[in-house]
């Protein structure tokens, strides 16, 4: 079979699992290395790596050829960010497949070569400066012997540094938290980023990084120790100077292409026809059925359990003018057991709030029957709790309470307290830096998204403390509902639900969204004061709430008398 015709039979096959908008087809020169590049435009929210992958098992090898997978819409929003690897690749003249019907197609920008010269020189600088920024942080905490942090910080830069720099090769990112995930990335493209790793110390260094970006968050104990991050920093400063040369390419590349337009490709003439998919579920006005049936959606519901239940309700009479009105929402917690369902815990849950009338609200936790049925053998005091005593809304009977075993002891009470201490100490370094206090004036980006990683530390320390469970997404809105339940007067500082106050406070949650990924992500100075002094009042009320429960506890716990580590975030 030519290698046209196995092209056309790999598109078919990729147009049998993807709904596909467009594709582009562009040659990769540099270096000694030559690709011929298969941009794919997709509907479809997979991560790149998992198309890439199901491709690798279902496609036939194409030598010299490599198939990229983009969403539609991240394109785009590149394209407008002024990414001009992406301007580059998607001119009209590579463009080889485009769906009849598409749900997305690229619009490129009416720009001069000199406009998009200009827009990608300030995109690079924009993804420089994060990369600079996390650096500072980095050496801020080192300097303070705070090498835990100082470790998230270098993790932040390196992998920053290591998506920007696909990015500028191919357009598309890996979107993985792995280091060496990441750097394997450039196998088939650059020799130079591929062997960053030249020794098993650097690799099992790079390894204990990317254990940072969780450990420093949710361990009290994690260290990473001067050798394997001095190996961490030279790879990270190798990456930005890799940056830095390769910035002055990409400049070159464009302004020769964009004006020297190669000859085009031949339409081939693959024709997709457009299948519509529809999915009816008959529901009634029942709020349990409701939700239910809108979880049956996008999985098999094993089992459904209502764990709280909040209602607010706002009503108004106006006798002047003769106006009233009357607004509630039924805000329900649940614990789901569910089959065939990959989607992110905040992702799923925003799904099945769409398909439910506006004045219900959920809050999930989901886990699949085999982890709750391991979870249950082992004695989890959290899920043992929630089938014990949450209301059951619907079970196929598969997990039963009687094979339930005895719970977990639970910490000794000096454990706790160590425990939540540290969490509190870490909540408190993270902001004090940026409260505008020190000489240094960090970044509004940075000084907003310290804030975000502080809240962050007090809600899984309070959901560790009183549920004895870590939450499966960092999710600001998501992590504070969950504690609403814990101490709705310590979260109530936030007041999320007043328009004016859910303003200010959106723009923490844009930081914890936007500052690791977009380039054109900017905080205003305007209300930073009054988060830092929300977030701060935030910290100590909880702290104090905790200090309070401890203090219930004491009469009926037992302090078992067991070495504590030395509490101090220095070491």
């Amino acid at each position: 079979m030519d290698m046209t015709a196995t092209l056309e039979s790999n598109l078919e096959i990729i147009f049998k699992y993807l709904t596909v908008d467009e594709i582009f087809l562009w040659t990769y020169h540099r270096n000694g290395i030559g690709q011929t590049i298969i941009q794919v435009h997709t509907h479809n929210k997979q991560r790149s790596r998992t198309l890439r992958e199901r491709c690798e098992r279902a496609l036939q090898p194409m030598e010299g050829h490599c198939f990229t997978f983009y969403n539609t819409k991240e394109v785009q929003s590149r394209i407008n960010d002024g990414l001009g690897r992406l301007h580059l690749n998607c001119q009209p003249r590579n463009q080889i497949y485009v769906n009849p019907e598409p749900i997305n197609t690229v619009i490129l920008p009416n720009l001069s070569s000199e406009q998009l010269l200009e827009q990608t020189r300030a995109y690079i600088k924009r993804e420089k400066d994060k990369i600079i920024a996390f650096m500072e942080g980095y050496h801020l905490y080192f300097d303070k012997e705070n090498y835990t942090n100082a470790a998230f910080m270098l993790h932040q830069a390196l992998e920053i540094s290591l998506r920007t720099a696909q990015k500028l090769l191919l357009g598309v990112e890996e979107r993985s938290h792995s280091l060496k995930q990441n750097i394997d990335f450039f196998q088939p493209y650059d020799l130079t980023l591929a062997n960053l790793l030249t020794s098993k110390e650097e690799e099992q260094a790079i390894n204990r990084l990317t254990e940072s970006y969780t450990g420093s968050r949710y361990k009290n104990n994690f260290v990473l120790d001067l050798q394997k991050t001095a190996f961490c920093k030279d790879i990270a400063d190798r990456t930005f100077a890799w940056i830095e040369d390769y910035e002055q390419e990409l400049l070159l590349e464009i302004a020769e292409r964009f004006i020297h337009i190669p000859d085009s490709h031949q339409q081939t003439d693959i024709i997709k026809t457009k299948i519509n998919m529809e999915k009816s579920t008959n529901i009634n006005n029942n709020h349990r059925d409701l939700i239910h049936n809108a979880l049956k959606t996008y999985g098999k519901v094993h089992g459904l359990y209502c764990f709280a239940y909040v209602t607010r309700q706002d009503s108004m009479c106006n006798l002047l003018n003769v106006q009233q009105s009357h607004n509630e929402i039924h805000h329900y917690y649940l614990f789901a057991i569910m089959a065939d369902q990959s989607k992110p815990i905040v992702d799923l849950q925003n799904c099945v709030m769409q398909l439910l009338p506006e004045k219900i609200k959920v809050t999930l936790i989901v886990e699949s029957p085999e982890a709750v049925k391991n979870s249950l053998k082992k004695g989890n005091n959290f899920q043992t709790n929630l089938l014990r005593t949450a209301e059951c809304w619907h079970t196929n009977k598969e997990i039963l309470i009687k094979d339930v075993e005895q719970m977990t002891s639970p910490e000794n009470l000096g454990y706790l307290k160590y425990l939540w201490a540290k969490r509190h100490e870490t909540a408190n370094f993270l902001i004090d830096p940026w409260s505008g206090e020190d000489t240094i004036t960090p970044l509004n980006e940075i000084c907003s998204y310290m804030l975000v990683l502080s809240i962050e530390q007090i809600c899984l320390g309070l959901t560790k403390q009183l549920f004895d469970y870590t939450p499966s997404s960092t999710n600001l809105h998501y992590l504070l509902d969950l504690c609403d339940l814990i101490c709705p007067e310590v979260t109530a500082d936030f007041q999320r639900e007043r328009p004016q106050q859910r303003a200010i406070f959106s723009q923490l949650v844009k930081a914890q969204q936007k500052f690791r990924h977009s380039t054109t992500y900017e905080a205003k100075g305007k209300h930073l004061a009054e988060l830092y002094q929300l977030t701060k009042s935030f910290i100590s009320k909880a702290n104090n709430f905790v200090e309070a429960y401890f203090e219930q506890l004491t009469p009926f716990v037992v302090e078992e008398q067991s070495e504590i580590p030395e509490l101090s975030l220095s070491n």
